[in-house]
């Protein structure tokens, strides 16, 4: 099962992230760490190289001279707000049991099909993801793709195959990575998930650090909220009320819905929670619960037809033998005496009484 995670990144320092890919290192204070005599320390079970834009494979300690050189030479990447390189996240499954060769392998086909022409740094860890750092200034000439933009008269722009051209994640791009991860999982019979499906819970870079750094987020508190109010909710008005109990206001935006987390500044469109917080599948939930609810109530007696049942069960069940008294017993004895004259009075009492 392949999943793919993207971000941008605006720092300029490339030999940072070589150290990340391929040393030990401090995720609170975002530097590597070093032993007892300052060496920095390698990762075990890491293989990363560097991939480049005509597809020749150089060693990783290249990747800071190579991009570099492109910067200088297409004068690209200056500006402080410039997206200098992507970073791209491959994760596997834990049933493929696949090594970090493997991986590596795997991704620098992967890199070589989707990132054309680009420098691409490949690293492998720990036999679970691969980490694909591309930089975002085409190297050399490439042929027009499908997937690359066009001007209004249905041509592919040049900034999108020429040399010295910039990386963009348009919505085909994404939608191409996508599709070829799909189709190389499958053809080395990997566990896969419908990559083009909405995430039923939509996390995002900035979500996930805030998870990382403070445990939580609104987003996260959101959908809690969220799935506890469906749960104690069989319509519509009972899950906004309790919503509204727990800080939560509602707004309808066109043919959505924005929920607003008192305490923050933000509305968070239900479209960013994911596909299992949309309003057709609230609702579809909440039907759901109320036609359990009728089921149950159906399922449960009323209580005057559990006491009707008891009485008519009593009423036709074995009836108690009831202990004898004294006079039944001298009442029995005479009728036992008159039916046989052989027995005596006081025989017939002492028998009664033995009994």
């Amino acid at each position: 099962m392949a999943t793919l995670k993207y971000n941008k990144l605006k720092r300029q320092n490339y030999n940072w992230y070589l150290n990340y890919f391929t040393m030990l290192f401090d995720e609170d204070r975002e530097h590597a760490k070093r032993d007892n005599y300052g060496l920095l320390q390698s990762r075990e079970d890491e293989k990363t190289i560097l991939l480049r834009g005509n597809g020749s494979v150089e060693p990783a300690n290249n990747w800071l001279k190579c991009c570099s050189h492109l910067d200088l030479k297409f004068k690209k990447n200056y500006k402080d707000c410039s997206n200098k390189m992507y970073h791209f996240i491959i994760g596997f499954a834990p049933q493929d049991n696949l090594s970090s060769a493997q991986i590596l392998k795997i991704a620098v086909k992967y890199a070589k099909k989707v990132f054309i022409g680009y420098n691409v740094l490949i690293s492998a860890h720990d036999g679970k993801h691969a980490h694909l750092l591309v930089h975002s200034t085409r190297e050399c000439n490439v042929k027009p793709q499908k997937y690359m933009t066009r001007n209004s008269a249905k041509k592919v722009n040049k900034y999108e195959y020429l040399a010295g051209g910039k990386l963009s994640l348009t919505y085909s791009f994404i939608r191409f990575l996508k599709t070829e991860l799909m189709q190389l999982c499958k053809r080395h019979n990997l566990y896969q998930i419908d990559l083009l499906a909405p995430a039923p819970k939509r996390t995002t870079n900035g979500e996930y650090a805030a998870i990382q750094k403070d445990g939580t987020s609104y987003k996260h508190t959101i959908r809690d909220i969220i799935d506890y109010a469906i749960a104690k909710s069989c319509c519509p008005e009972e899950f906004f009320d309790i919503l509204a109990a727990h800080g939560i206001s509602c707004s309808q935006h066109w043919d959505h819905v924005k929920y607003h987390l008192e305490g923050t500044k933000y509305h968070v469109d239900e479209r960013s929670l994911g596909s299992d917080y949309s309003s057709k599948k609230i609702l579809d939930r909440l039907n759901l619960n109320n036609e359990q609810s009728l089921e149950c109530e159906e399922s449960i007696q009323p209580y005057s037809e559990i006491s009707t049942a008891t009485e008519n069960a009593n009423q036709s069940s074995i009836a108690i033998p009831i202990k004898p008294t004294l006079e039944s017993m001298i009442s029995n004895a005479k009728q036992k005496r008159e039916d046989d004259d052989s027995v005596s009075y006081e025989h017939a009492i002492h028998e009664l009484i033995r009994f």
